[in-house]
């Protein structure tokens, strides 16, 4: 006896209705991060600018003990703190800025080392500003009710010991006027730029004048 097994037939869809293919989009870019994955470089630049805040207060609370205790601190190295400690609360509300924009958030990921860098540098430049603005007021450059006044600064040189002890803010108005304007130009990183041009601008456009009167 014989059995015989039929082969299985492929069905096929008739010919007017047409075979429906399964289409894969491909993504048209890189797939975006979760939220967590994007969270962690401003976790890493809070870090880092919470270690400059603490460079700078902890200087700062420093200056105050060491001067509360009479050693001698000068207020130039008042006056350099208060800078940084402008640049610190300046970088703050600049990332605060930057968290809150999801686009440059999105491109803050490449340039976070960027970042970085930036609060380490900037607490010791507008250290310097804040020392030039210093300077600024005490040559006269810079003079008005709203700056400082200093007692012997008209005195003879005698080397830049005598200047550092003897000139210094005329009253403790004049010394808290000091520190606010160092902590101004801390904050405003384009402040103290912007009078140092205008002082080039107006010394060129003397000597221009003095060049064609002659």
């Amino acid at each position: 006896m014989v059995v015989s097994i039929d082969a299985p037939t492929t069905s096929r869809p008739p010919a007017s209705e047409p075979v429906q293919q399964t289409q894969i989009a491909t993504p048209a870019g890189p797939s975006p991060l979760p939220a967590a994955s994007r969270n962690i470089p401003f976790l890493r630049l809070y870090v880092h600018l919470a270690l400059t805040a603490l460079l700078a207060f902890g200087g700062f609370t420093l200056v105050f003990i060491s001067a509360r205790l009479d050693n001698g601190i000068d207020i130039g190295v008042l006056v350099f703190v208060a800078g940084s400690v402008g640049a610190v609360v300046n970088n703050y509300y600049r990332l605060a800025k930057i968290s809150a924009d999801q686009a440059t958030a999105q491109s803050s990921t490449v340039n976070s080392v960027v970042i970085i860098m930036q609060f380490y540098v900037s607490f010791l430049i507008s250290g310097a500003l804040g020392v030039v603005m210093y300077i600024l007021c005490l040559s006269n450059f810079l003079d008005g009710a709203l700056f400082p006044d200093f007692e012997s600064a008209t005195n003879v040189y005698s080397g830049i010991g005598a200047l550092l002890q003897d000139v210094r803010p005329a009253t403790n108005l004049d010394a808290a006027k000091a520190i606010l304007w160092a902590f101004l130009a801390g904050f405003s990183e384009r402040f103290i730029p912007n009078i140092l041009d205008r002082f080039v601008t107006q010394a060129q456009n003397e000597q221009h004048g003095r060049g064609t009167s002659g």
